[in-house]
């Protein structure tokens, strides 16, 4: 029979899979019990938050960057094709 540590233990995350389930965390992809493991773990280790903390920012900032410039003409091309669209009504 397992003593109330051993279960206790059996349910801590280590750093190695707090920073495995990163992606999956901030993802919200986890399962409820997995999510309560981790927030555990987060709430116990000022490491792990700050690395999940550092890689949610990261997320943020990249999605804010613009996206790539369309190909000289392409513009162009999509306005002249939807206009002569519009036209033929």
């Amino acid at each position: 029979m397992l003593d109330e540590r051993s279960e206790d233990a059996a349910l801590d995350v280590t750093c190695r899979e707090a920073a495995a389930w990163t992606s999956c965390y901030i993802d919200e992809h986890l399962s409820e019990q997995d999510k309560a493991r981790m927030r555990m773990h987060l709430i116990r280790c000022l490491a792990c938050r700050r690395y999940v903390d550092q890689i949610a920012m990261v997320r943020r900032l990249v999605a804010a960057l613009p996206g790539p410039d369309p190909a000289p003409g392409r513009l162009a091309r999509i306005r002249a094709f939807y206009s002569s669209r519009n036209r033929e009504g």
